[in-house]
């Protein structure tokens, strides 16, 4: 082979390779979002799992986290750590009430109030939000 030849496969072949390489994406375009299911009154258990969901996303650097919620209320203690979680992420949360006929009742208001963006199915409800005791002492 000539001098010219192998020089001119060898540009040929860069060329392809860089115009290979340029037109790789470097980030994927389609986001991730972490959904959770919160069903049934919110306990501690609910808390830790909500705060280890939110942890992942703001280390994985997800586009937000999905709260799918139907709840009667629960647990002062545990909804003060989640309302804390979730204003401190760094990751968008959603909380949606769904499904119809679905509610954010007691701290369930309390997590949507504290969500960046809250959403709601047709036929859910949301309200009743004054924290009480176990025996129905105002705590507000």
């Amino acid at each position: 082979m000539t001098v010219l030849r192998i020089i001119s496969i060898t540009a040929f072949v860069v060329l392809i390779v860089q115009y290979g390489l340029s037109t790789i994406p470097l980030e994927s375009s389609t986001p991730r979002i972490l959904k959770v299911e919160i069903r049934g009154p919110i306990q501690p258990s609910t808390a830790s799992y909500l705060e280890r969901v939110i942890e992942k996303a703001d280390s994985t650097g997800s586009s937000a986290v999905l709260i799918e919620l139907d709840t009667p209320g629960g647990m002062l203690g545990p909804t003060r750590k989640i309302v804390t979680t979730m204003m401190a992420a760094r990751t968008p949360i959603i909380t949606h009430v769904t499904p119809s006929g679905a509610r954010a009742g007691s701290a369930g208001t309390f997590i949507v109030a504290a969500s960046h963006i809250a959403a709601m199915s047709p036929a859910t409800n949301i309200g009743a939000a004054t924290p009480v005791g176990a025996s129905g002492e105002d705590l507000g």
